[in-house]
Formats: structure tokens, sequence, C-alpha cells
């Protein structure tokens, strides 16, 4: 995936991160300056599903079985997602040591973290029924690396044709589930699995099918595609369920085939690989830190909201990055030697870096 022609998929996977941050820092800036950043996880699904089957088709085709493709997976998700969650969990304990009313009864508590530590979904009405209640967004990581899953399990059945039975199957539930809800923001707590489903199977379908088509368009700019991320999710939030569903029906596929055609110039190679390094840690640990932000800018009245979000997004890629280097990448190539010596990872994942 780090290869220069697919250079601008690394970097359109970062800058959705990034607007995913800043949808979620709305609180934190006292205005929604990304109203529809939560598409952006539409399109870190179709991207994984293009990169899984660019990189694993052939292994799966041969002689893989469906548990070291498991682990492999397991590997890239878990050394960031445990940090989120460890970092999650040091906020509520800190709130329960203080007697903070907002802290969460201890039962309770433990009783999520080992279902977390076990990448394990544990509703909490107390945290608005998220799957994940110490590190919300780490809902999209499961349903990624489920679907992920399925794929290997189903992969000698997953004719093209089966593809767009699926896919369609996929985009008529987003399109009940989207209405009936009036958005496309499901996925997120326990009473949203069967939208977060539908979103997954969809957008993974149409990611797997544009790399086995090899569906291409013509050469499209680079930075108009990483323009056009940011175009979306910083539209009006009055635009509503209709956008949602032409976005995710027919912009998100067609810029991951643009995407995959794109040439990136020598210039701009570093900035675009930067973006692809820090995709996946931003979006990690994001969660656990905006209501610290939130909780450090209620003892700071003077200091402006937004300049607060700022300074945080700016934290946050500088912290991505050497995450990236000095945590994640080598700790999983520990795992790997550990858990599985003889098999050579091909591919990043979308979410997931």
């Amino acid at each position: 995936m780090s290869r220069p022609h697919f250079l601008t998929l690394d970097a359109m996977r970062g800058v959705a991160a990034i607007t995913v941050v800043l949808f979620h820092g709305a609180r934190l800036a006292g205005v929604q300056t990304m109203p529809h950043g939560y598409l952006a996880v539409d399109m870190f699904f179709a991207l994984s599903g293009f990169v899984i089957s660019r990189a694993y088709d052939r292994r799966l085709a041969a002689d893989w079985t469906p548990l070291p493709f498991f682990r492999l997976r397991l590997v890239r998700f878990y050394p960031l997602y445990a940090l989120g969650l460890a970092l999650g969990a040091t906020r509520e304990m800190l709130l329960l040591a203080t007697h903070n009313h907002f802290a969460l009864p201890a039962p309770l508590l433990f009783g999520a973290l080992a279902a977390a530590a076990l990448f394990l979904p544990f509703p909490l009405k107390q945290r608005d029924n998220y799957l994940f209640a110490m590190n919300p967004p780490s809902w999209s990581l499961l349903y990624e690396l489920l679907v992920n899953v399925a794929y290997a399990v189903v992969f000698r059945w997953l004719t093209v044709r089966t593809l767009v039975a699926i896919a369609l199957t996929g985009l008529l539930a987003i399109w009940v589930f989207a209405i009936d809800a009036g958005t496309l923001q499901l996925g997120g707590t326990g009473a949203q699995w069967p939208g977060g489903t539908a979103r997954t199977i969809f957008a993974f379908s149409v990611g797997v099918l544009i790399n086995r088509l090899d569906l291409r368009t013509r050469a499209v700019p680079p930075w108009l595609l990483l323009a056009l991320v940011v175009a979306i999710g910083a539209s009006p939030a009055g635009w509503g369920v209709a956008f949602d569903l032409a976005i995710v029906t027919f912009v998100v596929p067609v810029m991951i085939a643009a995407g995959a055609s794109a040439t990136v110039g020598e210039a701009q190679r570093g900035l675009f690989a930067f973006l692809g390094e820090i995709s996946f840690p931003i979006y990690a640990i994001h969660g656990p830190l905006l209501p610290i932000a939130e909780m450090a800018a209620q003892r700071l009245p003077g200091v402006p909201r937004v300049a607060m979000l700022a300074a945080l997004v700016a934290a946050l890629l500088v912290a991505a990055w050497l995450l990236e280097r000095v945590y994640d990448a080598p700790l999983r190539r520990r795992l790997r030697r550990f858990a599985m010596p003889d098999v050579t990872p091909s591919a990043r994942t979308t979410s997931s870096g």
C-alpha cells in the first residue's frame, strides 16, 4: 500500500482520519467544523476492501486458511487499539478515584475493560450505549476486523457476481436504515449495529470489486481528491441524509478508483506518505484524548476553544507519527515474528492504518 502509485489512497486515508477528529472535536471547539466527518468511515471500509483484496487474494486463493489471516489482521489492529483502550481506561479510573459524579461504578468499569481487552463490545447506558465506552471510535475497528475475517472465510465462494449481489444487498439496507434514522451516522452504539453492518458490507464489497475488476478512472490530480475528502466532511449539516446516501453510493467508490489511478509527484510523496503513516494512530487515540482536552478547556476559559482544538490536532499529528515509528511498527514486527514467523504482511488497511 505504500508503493508510489497508491500514495494518494494513503493520503486520502490520513486526511479522512483528521476530518473524523475534527468531527468528534465539536464539543471542544464549541462549533462543528466537519458536520459530515462521519462519512470518512465509509471511505475507510471501502479502502479496506480494496487493499485487502489486492494484498491477499492470491494467498487466499492458494493454500492460506483463515486462521493465519486472522492472526495477521489482529496483529495489525491490536497494538494501537490497546493503547487507545489504555488511555480511555486511565481517564475512567481517574474519574473513579476522584469520586467524580460522571465516574462509572467499579464493577461496570472493570467489566467494560475486560470485554474491551478481548475486543468485545460492552454498551453502557451511562456512556450513551457506545459499543466501546472507553474509546467510542473503536467500533469501526471491530467492524473492519470482522469483515476482514469474514472475507477470508468465504473467499472461495466470492465470485464477482456474488460480490455484486452482496454489495447491492448492503446498499439497499443502508438506504433503509439511513432513511429511517435520518442520517448515515450509524454503527457506534448497541442499537445501531444493523446500520453499521450494512455500511461495512457495502463499502468493503465495493472496494473489493474495484480491485478485482481493476476499475480505474482517468488521471485525477491527487490534491483534488484530498480537497474533496475535506469538502465532504465540511459540507453543511442541513444537507441531510440524501447527501449522505449520494456520497456513499456514488462518490466514495469513484474516489477510491480515482485514488488508485492517481500518480503522486516526487515533491509530494513525503507528505502523502506521512498522511498515510499517521492515519491509524490518530484515529486510534483521539477518542479518549478529546474528553481530557475538554476538561482542560474548562480550566482555561480565556483560551479560544477553536484554538484548543487546532492545538490538539497538531499535537495528535506529532504523537501519531512518533507512535507509528517507535511503538506500533516495531511492536507489530515483534508480534509477527512470535505469532507468525513464516508470514509477511502485504499491506495496510484503512481506519486501521
